[in-house]
């Protein structure tokens, strides 16, 4: 796994950071699981195998307290995805998603769910 930040801001966009890799997703809540599904497995991924299209560093963020607390964006680290798919059962994931706050948000963690529970399926 590598360590990462999601980014998602108010206008409906995600970016994805890791500490040598950066890309923005706008409209692309499926292709950003997938990205994060790829980080999430066991190993330390080269982003060059990813098969993402490239690295954006113009896209990159440096975390402002004031910024999200204002709303333009939420900022996500690895833990809380690992949290969100690894420890909330499936029951109690629609409470989950009815809880954020933005349209591209849900749409990434319901396909990350999905995702994750296919690749559980086939192990």
């Amino acid at each position: 796994m590598k360590n990462f930040d999601l980014i998602f801001d108010n206008g409906g966009g995600i970016t994805l950071q890791t500490d040598d890799y950066c890309h923005h997703f706008s409209g692309l809540e499926k292709e950003a699981a997938e990205a994060v599904a790829e980080l999430l497995a066991p190993g330390d991924p080269d982003h060059a195998t990813w098969g993402w299209d490239g690295d954006e560093p113009e896209h990159r963020i440096e975390y402002d307290a004031g910024t999200e607390g204002s709303g333009g964006y939420h900022w996500v680290t690895e833990g809380d995805v690992i949290e969100a798919v690894g420890q909330i059962p499936d029951e109690d994931r629609s409470d989950f998603l009815d809880g954020l706050a933005g349209a591209a948000e849900r749409d990434f963690y319901q396909h990350l769910f999905a995702i994750q529970d296919e690749r559980y399926e086939q192990q």
